[in-house]
């Protein structure tokens, strides 16, 4: 994957783990809702470090972003 996918992917996983904290929040009355979407939150904020991780591989000393 070239520099440009990588971080992308990044971006992506990190703003689909913002809106599912959101949706998280907002269904806070509703034990299967908050965890189900919780649970989506946890896999795509996973998903984006994964990605911020092998970004770092590819560039030692620079994080995009300063995230």
């Amino acid at each position: 994957m070239g520099y440009q996918e990588l971080y992308n992917q990044f971006l992506y996983h990190l703003g689909c783990s913002e809106e599912f904290k959101r949706l998280k929040e907002a269904c806070a009355e509703d034990p299967r809702a908050y965890f189900s979407y919780g649970e989506k939150e946890s896999e795509h904020k996973a998903r984006a470090y994964h990605y911020r991780a092998l970004l770092a591989q590819q560039f030692p000393g620079q994080i995009p972003m300063g995230f």
